[in-house]
């Protein structure tokens, strides 16, 4: 995500579905969703994108919108 606004994502900020953190939306990513998905945020919050409160649809949404992305 960027935080600070300046339209670029860089260190120690995060794209929005980059559950594993290693820089980019990618198959993992979307396998870690998945493997919460159904869970409410207390069980597994970052799965939780869009903070509503469980790991759903919406949530598998935002991930695919950001699939591919770099974050640097």
């Amino acid at each position: 995500m960027d935080y600070d606004g300046n339209g670029a994502v860089i260190n120690g900020e995060s794209c929005t579905g980059d559950l594993d953190r290693d820089g980019s939306v990618t198959l993992a990513d979307l396998a870690e969703l998945l493997g919460g998905y159904g869970t409410a945020d207390v069980a597994y919050p970052d799965g939780d994108l869009d903070r509503d409160g469980d790991v759903d649809r919406a949530d598998l949404a935002q991930l695919l919108g950001h699939y591919g992305t770099a974050c640097w």
